[in-house]
């Protein structure tokens, strides 16, 4: 996500292939559809914020009964940025999280009672919790 003025709004997509340019996207075919409608209405709540600038990007996590978005943000929201934000997650029944450094500060920010990220495997009756910034892959080194 970056804010591109030439282009006067805020992009939000991927890295374009070796590139630090981001994709123009207005919808994502590998997003679940819910997500993928979102992100020109992100571009939109993203360019009305303070802090559009020192916000770098969006981390998407989705679960069983709820849909995460992690906002990485270099400052502190104001008030108004924190009325969009809720404004947003109840419009569209997301749940945002913040993180302010490292992954270790991820913490939920509205809304605060939601449904836990699970996945689950119905043929073994588990259901797994996770957290919105885990890999599902571990590695070892």
């Amino acid at each position: 996500m970056r804010r591109v003025e030439k282009k006067g709004k805020t992009l939000v997509g991927f890295h374009e292939k070796r590139s630090s340019f981001i994709a123009d996207m207005t919808l994502c075919e590998i997003l679940p559809p819910k997500i993928s409608k979102l992100l020109p209405l992100l571009s939109q709540l993203v360019d009305g914020l303070s802090i559009r600038d020192r916000l770098p990007q969006i981390e998407v996590a989705c679960g069983e009964n709820v849909d995460v978005l992690v906002l990485r943000i270099m400052e502190p929201l104001t008030v108004s940025d924190e009325d969009a934000l809720r404004a947003f997650a109840d419009e569209h029944d997301i749940q945002f999280w913040l993180q302010t450094k490292g992954p270790e500060t991820v913490h939920p920010f509205h809304p605060l009672v939601a449904p836990a990220l699970t996945y689950t495997l119905p043929e073994f009756g588990i259901e797994m919790p996770f957290a919105p910034t885990s890999s599902p892959r571990s590695t070892t080194s």
